[in-house]
């Protein structure tokens, strides 16, 4: 684990330390609720810096198609000008920042859940949520304090599930 984390601590709280995520070019909090054990909390580092090309395609395109929903829904947004530039989807990735990664209890240890917290100026107020499942992206959307394991994720306006806020 002192590869991929760093400044870990564990306590009656869960486990946390900091990780060094190259998609998004910075080190980020990582945090396990309590009942993750370090060698869970190391399989999802390693999910995450590991990461298919199809996930990544996955996260960005979601994200472009939420942040332009947004957009729309407010035409004296202050970020409408940057959105001008991003020609194409994987330009998002420079539009919004990952705040933290939050690791649930898992269902099942074999398969790593992750729960990316992302700051966005297109939702100031709420942020955005990124779940991924066993590196399949399952929600993208508004932060709501859900996890991977839930099985209604298709009802909570979830990008990843065909959802548009427009529609």
């Amino acid at each position: 684990m002192k590869d991929l984390l760093q400044k870990v601590v564990e306590d009656e709280n869960g486990i946390r330390g900091e990780i060094h995520v190259p998609l998004f070019g910075k080190f980020t909090a990582i945090e396990g609720e309590p009942g993750v054990t370090p060698d869970y909390l190391e399989k999802c580092a390693e999910s995450l810096l590991g990461l298919s090309e199809e996930a990544v395609e996955a996260i960005c395109r979601y994200t472009f198609e939420f942040c332009r929903d947004a957009a729309a829904g407010s035409p004296d947004a202050a970020y409408s000008e940057q959105l001008a530039e991003i020609a194409e989807p994987r330009g998002i990735l420079g539009a919004f920042e990952l705040s933290e990664v939050r690791i649930s209890e898992p269902e099942d240890p074999k398969v790593p859940a992750l729960d990316l917290l992302c700051s966005c100026p297109w939702d100031e107020e709420n942020g955005m949520q990124i779940l991924i499942l066993d590196g399949t992206v399952v929600y993208v959307g508004v932060y709501d304090g859900l996890n991977a394991w839930q099985d209604n994720l298709e009802e909570w306006g979830n990008y990843a599930a065909g959802y548009r806020l427009n529609d």
